[in-house]
């Protein structure tokens, strides 16, 4: 196995229209959003816990209405049997992922309201462009997998976007929700983003590490044999005899063999010295920090990871609270309400006048007390 293969652009992506082609690509290869989960999330340890933690803070306890009489509407979303909870915790997880979500939302025949709404894969959806008309995008394209598009069984969809005021021409919709962001009116960015390399780096030593030890890519030690030069099955033999000795993880790498016919007819056997662990550990403590500061987490004992650089685990109940605290109001709360704005408007369209908030996460419950959040709510 070879390190120096290619590895993806975690750059910002490309966003291009083919003539002919209904929708706008999303990315070099059109791959963008599958891209920030493989490799960026499932290989970066770093990288998935900021994000998983967000969301946990996130959802909270789960969604809950102002009026605790009116909870029963929150058991049914769709016809599926899924609740309100279910399609909010998966829309909040692909807001935090890709910075947007999509939903199917579907109306009942005369377009008077919402009866279900579904959860997409934001990794599913296209945009098409924008109707010069209405100054919007009109239709999005559905395609379970966007590689093999022109096969018949991945032939891109239209579906009409999100428009109450066409629900009875249109009960099939998708609402594809994204913040407005600056240049970029068809699709989202991260909001991580200024840490995309980062974090493909993160992912990159750990490969590094791995075939290393895996594949000794660092040799150990270089044998040089000066005693003649054998016939290739000779030199096959002797290379297979020193490498069942040295090589592997247990043997401490691989190693160079040359042949020569001179130097007294002696091996010389020389040890190489394998690359600085100190430049590795400040290398990954300075990536670690960044991709915390992309997310906005100032202190990563929130999401359970000792103090980086530092002594350990800090027992300072008082400096973990207010950090939560600190996290929660300038990154967390913000996310809520751009959650709950959309998700209000939803269950107004689905016929209920009913203002939903979010039950925040209880921090050192039961013995350790120490909680009294506010419910977080649409408005400031």
């Amino acid at each position: 196995m070879r390190f120096n293969q290619q590895v993806p652009d975690p750059t910002l992506p490309t966003i291009f229209h083919n003539r002919g082609q209904s929708w706008v690509n999303f990315g070099a290869l059109n791959d963008y959003p599958n891209e920030l989960i493989t490799p960026l999330f499932n290989g970066s340890a770093m990288n998935k816990t900021c994000i998983l933690s967000k969301h946990l803070y996130t959802c909270g306890e789960g969604l809950i209405t102002k009026n605790p009489e009116m909870e029963y509407l929150l058991k049914r979303a769709n016809s599926h049997k899924e609740g309100w909870n279910e399609v909010f915790s998966r829309a909040a997880l692909d807001y935090i992922i890709y910075g947007g979500y999509a939903l199917n939302v579907i109306w009942s025949e005369d377009g008077t309201k919402i009866t279900d709404i579904y959860n997409m894969d934001f990794n599913d959806i296209r945009s098409g462009q924008i109707d010069k008309d209405t100054d919007r995008v009109e239709w999005y394209y559905y395609s379970a997998d966007w590689t093999k598009y022109k096969k018949d069984l991945y032939r891109p969809k239209a579906v009409k976007s999100f428009d109450p005021n066409q629900a009875d021409l249109y009960p099939n919709q998708i609402l594809y929700f994204f913040p407005p962001q600056p240049g970029s009116k068809l699709y989202p960015v991260p909001s991580y983003s200024g840490a995309l390399t980062a974090i493909q780096v993160d992912i990159s030593i750990d490969s590094f590490h791995y075939y290393n030890l895996q594949n000794g890519l660092n040799p150990s030690l270089f044998v040089q044999m000066n005693n003649g030069i054998p016939s290739p099955e000779e030199r096959q033999d002797i290379y297979e005899d020193l490498a069942s000795t040295f090589s592997g993880v247990e043997g401490a790498g691989k190693f160079f063999l040359s042949f020569a016919n001179d130097k007294e007819h002696s091996t010389e056997v020389t040890t190489i010295e394998s690359a600085n662990d100190e430049y590795y550990i400040a290398l990954s403590q300075r990536i670690a920090q960044q991709i915390l500061s992309a997310h906005q987490i100032t202190n990563p004992l929130l999401l359970g990871i000792k103090d980086i650089g530092g002594s350990g685990l800090s027992n300072n109940k008082d400096e973990l609270m207010t950090s939560a605290m600190l996290f929660t109001s300038t990154t967390i709360v913000p996310i809520q309400k751009t959650l709950l704005k959309e998700f209000n408007k939803l269950m107004s369209w689905y016929g209920y006048e009913e203002e939903l908030l979010i039950d925040p996460l209880r921090l050192f419950d039961s013995d350790g007390s120490e909680v009294e959040q506010e419910n977080v709510e649409e408005k400031a």
